[in-house]
């Protein structure tokens, strides 16, 4: 008999901005799950590129590969010593709502690095993916978003924590 795992996404909290906003932060995370999906769309008026930062850390220990594309032309990259963890798609000043996707693996455990996942997707800009690393064994308990080029978030953008039973 095999038995077919199905993974339970609970929503944690979801936050809609009624204004403007440079941050955002989701505090207070339950160790109770097994991974965290965190889900964010969004427009921005400038060119900038979201933050994601766990427990307050702002240090360059966040290092990340990545891959992209539009369809036309291909992109890819690394960078081993930096205080981001998501880069979005910032090719210009956009109305256009941009999603992202992070899934972030093991975020309770104590005994190794967390990793997650990320895909960011525009339309008229393509997708990309990025693969990252918290070097951290702390268990994660807060996660704060923010976008660079001293830019904020406009009201009506949403951002939903999932944490994931498998």
């Amino acid at each position: 008999m095999t038995r077919t795992i199905t993974p339970t996404y609970v929503l944690l909290n979801q936050i809609t901005l009624a204004a403007s906003a440079s941050s955002v932060t989701f505090s207070n995370i339950p160790q109770t799950f097994g991974d965290l999906v965190l889900i964010m769309e969004h427009t921005t008026s400038v060119a900038a590129n979201k933050l994601v930062r766990f427990n307050g850390d702002g240090g360059s220990n966040y290092p990340w590969v990545y891959m992209g594309g539009n369809g036309t032309s291909a992109i890819s990259g690394t960078n081993t010593s930096t205080s981001l963890l998501v880069e979005a798609l910032a090719a210009g000043s956009t109305t256009e709502r941009l999603l992202t996707i992070v899934n972030i693996m093991d975020y309770s455990a104590t005994d190794k690095h967390k990793t997650a996942l990320t895909r960011n997707g525009r339309a008229s800009q393509g997708t990309d993916a990025i693969a990252c690393r918290w070097a951290n064994t702390a268990a994660i308990t807060s996660i704060s978003i923010e976008l660079n080029n001293s830019a904020s978030f406009p009201s009506a953008s949403t951002f939903s924590l999932y944490g994931v039973f498998a």
